[in-house]
């Protein structure tokens, strides 16, 4: 399913900054690894967004619940959630500092569609490389797959209030970086970005894209 809704990497990035919106964090997430996302086709149909648009040049993203320029408001936890219970931190993770939650007996929250199908364009700040993301997902702040982590930095896990997150899917990081490298998870940094709000849902790809 989640393939079926993910974009497939632009063959130009777009390069130049945008006028207008707001700063945030971006982490990078193999939403096809995960198997399943929020926003079903029907999301998007009702929100009036455009479904499964242009493949070839818009990425998948998840907006952070805490983040208040891009949610469409908290998920809904249960209270061993909100307590952020460490007790269900039990699946050891090979090379990693933290457990995460067993799949077969822990339920991830149920989050709010209101932002299913809304895009964006996302600025590397850096190098002020482009690319456009359209929401599929949310990414769930007080979700055991979030806290769970908790040797991570609060930005790199959607847990910072003060913080807008975009969790992007990962064939986007070649895009934004600076020498065109790919994403390796625990290796590549995460980036900062500015993110400007795209109603149209369409990449226009100038000429100073083209590399």
């Amino acid at each position: 399913m989640a393939a079926a809704l993910l974009a497939v990497v632009s063959a130009f990035p777009q390069v130049g900054r945008r006028d207008g919106g707001f700063t945030g964090h971006a982490t990078f997430n193999d939403f096809d690894a995960q198997g399943n996302v929020n926003c079903k086709e029907e999301q998007f149909e009702a929100a009036g967004k455009r479904n499964q648009i242009d493949y070839q040049n818009i990425f998948g993203a998840a907006a952070g619940d805490l983040s208040s320029m891009l949610s469409g408001g908290l998920c809904n936890y249960t209270p061993q959630d909100f307590a952020h219970d460490m007790s269900v931190c039990t699946v050891y993770q090979p090379g990693k500092s933290y457990k995460l939650p067993d799949s077969s007996s822990y339920t991830a929250p149920d989050c709010t569609k209101a932002k299913c199908g809304t895009c964006y364009d996302v600025t590397n700040r850096a190098n002020y490389k482009r690319i456009t993301v359209q929401i599929l997902d949310a990414c769930p702040s007080s979700s055991a797959w979030n806290y769970c982590k908790s040797s991570l930095p609060l930005q790199s896990r959607c847990m910072d209030g003060n913080t807008q997150s975009l969790d992007i899917e990962t064939a986007a990081y070649s895009r934004l970086s600076d020498n065109g490298e790919g994403y390796q998870e625990g290796v590549t940094p995460d980036l900062e970005i500015d993110i400007v709000e795209n109603p149209s849902c369409e990449f226009v790809v100038s000429s100073s894209s083209v590399q």
